[in-house]
């Protein structure tokens, strides 16, 4: 999006909060809302900081990073690791202002006075991101230019959509305290998650059925927001389809053909944030189980990002008798990995005004619309961010031909899933 405010109003608009509208005046550069994932919302955080002070960014282009999340005056405990507003601002390819507030906020209730200004809740996981990006493509704008994604490509993804790998990160299964069981096997985690279309519930509803936990009694699954793309890589992983893990469990309701219901077992997992384990109760932890991203596990563990993991424990996957932890060691693209291994991307629309100042900042190619110009590397993929990229958990690519652009890159074009 092009600049209609001068960087240092809207930084000071953003440190402040959601604040009243600034005059506008003429700036050069380029705006790019970044909306979508929470795994990767702090990375690329901090990923754009870097890139909007970087001396290659000879087009002054400014990285704005909307969180998934927003926090009702930064004090509820739900959600208040993340920011309690933020703004997105208009320009001739985006003629409204975006002032992204949390539930519960006066403003979303439309108290605004401002024309040319809407106000709304942000994008909320991988899937909603995209869905922003592809609607800015099909309506022509840059409102959201870029989409945080920790899902990979669709068999069907438009010909417009470009997914741009940049790290490797995993989903592994999490435990709590009194929950000692060592590892699971692909299929134990199927038979605890994936309920039956036809009964309507998991083939194991009890630890019992788990000898190695030492446990009994009904297992707590707890399972994240329908449009996480943690979520919807862990059911692929599972499942073969990024389907929602509820999808076939019985809401503890039966409707008879009279219309009559009555109350049944519920077998649906607890919904909750992703990453977020908070709320979990201590009187479920011992047979809880959820997953997380490594990174963000990782991140968390050591203090770069606010603990929210709830004393949660990495486990181990069980894969023919070999005990595989997700690592910095493990976490590649080898035969051996940790089976649960996926790439992170970024999502453009080539159909966006802005494509090229997206692609400069997270792809690869011909960045200036040139033929003249040889392709090159955009700030992202060409390691300038890769101690970042470590610092929050995640594996940073190796340099490698990619085949789908011919580019010596640190980044892949549309790279499919890992195989599951």
């Amino acid at each position: 999006m092009k600049h209609r405010f001068r960087k240092l109003a809207i930084a000071s608009t953003l440190a402040a909060g959601i604040v009243g509208v600034v005059a506008p005046a003429a700036y050069a550069g380029t705006y790019l809302n970044t909306v979508g994932s929470d795994t990767t919302y702090f990375v690329m955080d901090a990923l754009g900081r870097g890139y909007n002070v970087a001396t290659v960014n000879s087009n002054s282009d400014v990285v704005v990073n909307t969180p998934p999340l927003l926090s009702l005056n930064n004090v509820d405990a739900t959600n208040k690791v993340f920011p309690a507003g933020s703004v997105a601002p208009a320009d001739t390819n985006c003629s409204t202002t975006t002032i992204y507030a949390p539930s519960g906020s006066p403003l979303i209730a439309g108290v605004t006075g401002v024309a040319g200004v809407s106000v709304t809740q942000p994008p909320n996981g991988s899937g909603a991101g995209k869905t922003a990006v592809l609607g800015s493509g099909t309506a022509g704008n840059s409102c959201n230019d870029i989409g945080r994604s920790s899902s990979s490509p669709g068999a069907s993804e438009a010909a417009t959509t470009e997914f741009w790998a940049y790290a490797l990160d995993a989903v592994d299964w999490v435990r709590f305290a009194g929950n000692a069981t060592p590892s699971l096997t692909k299929a134990q985690l199927q038979s605890i998650y994936v309920c039956d279309a036809t009964t309507k519930k998991p083939a194991v509803t009890d630890w019992s059925s788990i000898p190695s936990s030492g446990l009994t009694g009904p297992i707590k699954r707890y399972v994240a927001q329908s449009s996480s793309g943690t979520g919807k890589f862990f059911a692929k992983y599972l499942t073969g389809s990024e389907t929602f893990l509820n999808t076939n469990c019985a809401d503890g309701v039966t409707v008879f053909a009279n219309g009559n219901t009555a109350d049944t077992t519920d077998y649906r997992a607890i919904v909750t944030q992703e990453n977020d384990n908070r709320a979990i109760p201590t009187a479920d932890k011992a047979r809880a189980i959820y997953y997380m991203s490594y990174g963000q596990w990782y991140a968390q563990s050591k203090s770069v990002l606010a603990d929210l993991r709830n004393g949660a424990v990495l486990g181990a996957i069980d894969v023919s008798g070999v005990l595989i932890k997700p690592s910095a060691a493990t976490i590649n693209t080898s035969a051996t990995r940790f089976p649960a291994t996926r790439y992170l991307y970024n999502i453009l629309d080539t159909r966006n005004p802005d494509y090229l100042a997206g692609l400069r900042f997270v792809g690869a190619g011909d960045l200036d619309s040139n033929a003249a110009t040889p392709v090159t590397n955009g700030w992202l993929c060409s390691n300038l961010g890769q101690k970042t990229i470590q610092l929050y958990g995640f594996v940073p690519l190796k340099r490698l031909a990619d085949a789908n652009t011919g580019i010596l890159s640190y980044c892949v074009k549309n790279a499919p899933a890992l195989g599951l």
